[in-house]
């Protein structure tokens, strides 16, 4: 990871997962900053497997 990537902080109960349309979403997930900001974010991901650019 270089100085530029945020860092994704374990998330606790408090943030929902659902799977619709073939996709899993998280939400609200804390994002550490490199100035100790923390962003949140809802991420998503397919549920296929593969590489995805």
């Amino acid at each position: 990871m270089n100085a530029l990537e945020p860092r994704v902080s374990a998330c606790n109960k408090n943030c929902p997962t659902q799977v619709r349309a073939g996709m899993t979403i998280d939400g609200d997930l804390p994002i550490q900053m490199d100035d100790d900001q923390v962003l949140r974010a809802h991420v998503l991901r397919s549920i296929a497997p593969g590489q995805y650019a």
